[in-house]
């Protein structure tokens, strides 16, 4: 952190913006008292609750029970509050049957979500949030976020880090640009963000894996019975272009391989080239061979846009895509008044999806399937009559 100055005042929630590494999470964890800073002071009024790293100071050795009472000590409250608080903590968590096991013996999902339980157990004068709703599966993400907009109401003051815009920008008055330990911006939530896109945008070749870019019309027999291209090649237009596209993974890096419990997002760059008054959308076509497309993605809401380059961005969810390789086709389409491909890059990007053995239970082979989604799954023993 390099020369931050900055007042929250009670009842403001704040968002903050960034790439990894840019001191967002260091930020927090000074004004939690978790690191100390080297120069300058930092003053705290009112009791915080820091949901940064979920689980970190848990005692391995020591039991999932007594780790919620030593937990809660720390972030305040009493013994005797932690102790009467400890079954809806277990409850909450879905680790009732582990409360006398050892923390080490639970897996990380596990750990997270015993940590996400012991904090929104404190109704705290500031709540802090660094990336806390990729708990867990889908389900008790659902749960997590419930949770959290009740704490968010009943919270003085709140600062969010997070990669999801549209979060800050529906639920912050306030928010600013982190970059290299330094505000780089600092206003309104809507303000900030297009500040920050802006410069997103400008940069995006700089992350980006290039992909070849080809000018040619789009002929009706470069499409196969369902409108796709039968060809490799990238297709741009009067009105459109591609620049380049990644695979990018959760610690903002450009990869060609993830776990199958890590969350990814394909990007895709292009310009606009002259003004029409059509709404574009980007497209995402994923095959796991050339004759199997496993699903094709889009954006719900579209606009239309002025000339400029933009980045679109569609985040995979982990635990949804199967232990194999995919290839990702590059598309920009619009509707009005007729159906037309601006450009489309069939085998654009590639990359391959690692399992985990616990994953897999052991097993070394392949999964089928396109897709292997994490759903919700019950055993009850059947009493014989």
């Amino acid at each position: 952190m390099d020369e931050i100055t900055l007042a929250v005042n009670s009842g403001e929630k704040i968002g903050i913006l960034g790439a990894n590494g840019s001191g967002k999470s260091t930020l927090l964890k000074v004004i939690c008292g978790i690191l100390q800073p080297t120069t300058g002071s930092v003053r705290v009024r009112g009791t915080i609750a820091p949901l940064i790293e979920l689980g970190a100071g848990f005692d391995l050795e020591d039991s999932v029970k007594n780790n919620i009472v030593l937990y809660g000590i720390f972030l305040g409250l009493s013994r005797e509050e932690m102790v009467d608080k400890t079954n809806s903590i277990l409850d909450f968590a879905e680790l009732k049957d582990y409360a006398h096991a050892p923390v080490k013996s639970l897996s990380s999902g596990m750990i997270a979500r015993l940590g996400f339980a012991i904090a929104t157990e404190v109704k705290p004068d500031i709540l802090i949030l660094d990336e806390v709703l990729s708990v867990g599966d889908e389900r008790f993400r659902n749960k997590a976020k419930k949770r959290l907009e009740k704490l968010w109401d009943e919270s003085g003051s709140v600062l969010l880090v997070s990669h999801d815009l549209d979060s800050i920008q529906k639920s912050c008055q306030k928010a600013f640009w982190l970059d290299q330990g330094k505000i780089q911006f600092y206003g309104s939530a809507d303000e900030t963000i297009d500040y920050y896109l802006s410069f997103v945008r400008q940069n995006a070749p700089d992350r980006s894996q290039s992909v070849q870019v080809a000018f040619e019309d789009t002929a009706e027999s470069d499409l196969d019975q369902n409108g796709f291209f039968k060809s490799s090649k990238v297709m741009g237009d009067e009105y459109a272009i591609l620049v380049s596209g990644s695979i990018i993974n959760s610690h903002d890096q450009v990869v060609d391989k993830v776990a199958i419990d890590e969350e990814i997002k394909v990007c895709m760059h292009y310009k606009i080239l002259q003004q029409k008054s059509i709404k574009f959308i980007p497209n995402f076509h994923f095959y796991v061979n050339p004759d199997i497309c496993a699903f094709i993605v889009s954006p719900k809401v579209v606009r239309v846009l002025a000339p400029g380059d933009y980045v679109a961005e569609c985040k995979i969810p982990i635990n949804f895509l199967n232990d194999k390789s995919y290839t990702v086709g590059l598309a920009l389409s619009s509707f009005e008044p007729d159906v037309k491909v601006h450009f489309y890059a069939i085998n654009a990007l590639t990359f391959k999806v690692v399992p985990s053995v616990e994953d897999n239970h052991g097993y070394t082979g392949e999964t089928p399937g396109v897709v292997r989604p994490l759903f919700k799954w019950e055993t009850v023993e059947v009493q014989s009559k």
